[in-house]
Protein backbone atom coordinates (compact mmCIF):
# COMPACT_ATOMS: atom_id res chain seq x y z
CA UNK A 1 0.00 0.00 0.00
CA UNK A 2 1.56 3.48 -1.22
CA UNK A 3 0.45 6.92 0.16
CA UNK A 4 -1.98 8.55 -2.55
CA UNK A 5 -1.13 12.11 -3.48
CA UNK A 6 -3.77 14.97 -3.18
CA UNK A 7 -4.06 15.32 -7.15
CA UNK A 8 -4.04 11.42 -7.67
CA UNK A 9 -7.32 11.08 -5.55
CA UNK A 10 -10.11 10.02 -7.24
CA UNK A 11 -13.64 10.84 -5.86
CA UNK A 12 -14.01 6.98 -4.81
CA UNK A 13 -11.04 7.09 -2.79
CA UNK A 14 -12.41 10.71 -1.05
CA UNK A 15 -15.92 9.01 -0.17
CA UNK A 16 -13.58 5.96 1.07
CA UNK A 17 -11.91 8.25 3.62
CA UNK A 18 -15.02 10.08 4.45
CA UNK A 19 -16.88 6.85 5.01
CA UNK A 20 -13.89 5.54 7.33
CA UNK A 21 -13.99 9.08 9.08
CA UNK A 22 -17.82 8.76 10.08
CA UNK A 23 -16.91 5.12 10.96
CA UNK A 24 -14.31 5.44 12.79
CA UNK A 25 -14.89 8.48 14.98
CA UNK A 26 -16.62 7.50 17.98
CA UNK A 27 -13.89 5.13 18.39
CA UNK A 28 -11.10 7.88 17.78
CA UNK A 29 -13.06 10.45 20.18
CA UNK A 30 -13.71 7.56 22.90
CA UNK A 31 -9.26 6.54 22.83
CA UNK A 32 -8.44 9.87 23.30
CA UNK A 33 -11.11 10.40 26.00
CA UNK A 34 -9.88 7.48 27.55
CA UNK A 35 -6.39 8.36 27.41
CA UNK A 36 -6.68 11.92 28.93
CA UNK A 37 -8.82 10.64 31.72
CA UNK A 38 -6.54 7.57 32.49
CA UNK A 39 -2.93 10.05 32.69
CA UNK A 40 -5.30 13.06 34.45
CA UNK A 41 -8.11 11.77 37.14
CA UNK A 42 -7.32 12.08 40.27
CA UNK A 43 -9.54 9.39 41.59
CA UNK A 44 -8.07 6.25 40.31
CA UNK A 45 -11.12 4.35 41.60
CA UNK A 46 -12.61 5.27 38.58
CA UNK A 47 -10.11 3.67 36.35
CA UNK A 48 -10.64 0.37 35.39
CA UNK A 49 -8.07 -1.73 37.09
CA UNK A 50 -7.37 -3.92 33.92
CA UNK A 51 -5.14 -1.00 32.77
CA UNK A 52 -2.52 -1.25 35.37
CA UNK A 53 -3.45 -4.82 36.21
CA UNK A 54 -2.22 -5.53 31.84
CA UNK A 55 1.11 -2.63 32.30
CA UNK A 56 2.47 -4.50 35.87
CA UNK A 57 1.79 -8.29 33.91
CA UNK A 58 4.37 -6.32 31.13
CA UNK A 59 6.22 -5.06 33.18
CA UNK A 60 6.98 -8.32 35.16
CA UNK A 61 7.55 -10.37 32.04
CA UNK A 62 9.91 -7.61 30.19
CA UNK A 63 12.09 -7.58 33.81
CA UNK A 64 12.33 -11.50 33.40
CA UNK A 65 13.00 -11.29 29.86
CA UNK A 66 16.09 -8.82 30.99
CA UNK A 67 17.08 -10.60 33.66
CA UNK A 68 17.24 -13.69 31.74
CA UNK A 69 19.27 -12.28 28.92
CA UNK A 70 21.90 -10.87 31.75
CA UNK A 71 22.54 -14.10 32.76
CA UNK A 72 22.99 -14.83 28.77
CA UNK A 73 25.23 -12.15 28.65
CA UNK A 74 27.43 -13.53 31.17
CA UNK A 75 27.80 -16.73 29.88
CA UNK A 76 28.03 -15.45 26.51
CA UNK A 77 31.11 -16.55 24.84
CA UNK A 78 33.47 -13.66 23.60
CA UNK A 79 34.10 -15.21 20.30
CA UNK A 80 30.81 -17.95 18.94
CA UNK A 81 32.26 -21.79 17.92
CA UNK A 82 29.31 -21.72 15.73
CA UNK A 83 27.87 -18.16 13.96
CA UNK A 84 24.70 -20.34 13.04
CA UNK A 85 23.90 -21.50 16.85
CA UNK A 86 25.61 -19.36 19.54
CA UNK A 87 25.65 -15.88 19.99
CA UNK A 88 28.48 -14.25 20.45
CA UNK A 89 28.92 -11.90 23.73
CA UNK A 90 28.47 -8.73 21.47
CA UNK A 91 25.43 -10.25 20.14
CA UNK A 92 23.75 -10.92 23.61
CA UNK A 93 24.79 -7.23 24.75
CA UNK A 94 22.20 -6.10 21.72
CA UNK A 95 19.73 -8.55 22.69
CA UNK A 96 20.04 -7.11 26.11
CA UNK A 97 20.01 -3.23 25.43
CA UNK A 98 17.06 -3.88 23.48
CA UNK A 99 15.32 -5.83 25.74
CA UNK A 100 16.33 -2.95 28.38
CA UNK A 101 14.84 -0.29 25.73
CA UNK A 102 11.59 -2.43 25.26
CA UNK A 103 11.11 -2.01 28.83
CA UNK A 104 11.52 1.38 29.30
CA UNK A 105 8.87 2.58 26.45
CA UNK A 106 6.08 0.20 28.55
CA UNK A 107 3.54 2.76 29.48
CA UNK A 108 3.63 4.55 33.00
CA UNK A 109 1.62 2.36 35.73
CA UNK A 110 -0.60 5.95 37.23
CA UNK A 111 -2.09 4.70 40.75
CA UNK A 112 -2.85 6.52 43.64
CA UNK A 113 1.04 6.52 45.13
CA UNK A 114 1.65 8.21 41.90
CA UNK A 115 -1.05 10.99 41.63
CA UNK A 116 -0.67 11.81 45.46
CA UNK A 117 1.78 15.16 44.49
CA UNK A 118 -1.00 16.34 42.25
CA UNK A 119 -3.07 17.19 45.24
CA UNK A 120 -2.13 20.33 47.10
CA UNK A 121 -5.07 21.50 48.62
CA UNK A 122 -6.88 18.41 50.13
CA UNK A 123 -9.81 20.95 51.77
CA UNK A 124 -12.66 19.20 51.60
CA UNK A 125 -15.64 19.91 48.19
CA UNK A 126 -18.25 20.92 50.42
CA UNK A 127 -16.10 23.70 51.23
CA UNK A 128 -15.58 24.92 47.89
CA UNK A 129 -19.52 25.19 47.39
CA UNK A 130 -21.45 28.19 48.79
Amino acid sequence: MRKIEVDEMTTEDLLRATSDARLNADRIYDDIYKEYSYNTDLNRNLQPDWINEARESMKRQQEMVVENLEEKVKQAPEKASDEFMYQDREEAVKELDTAKKIAEDLPEIIDDKKVKYRIWNPMDYKNYRS
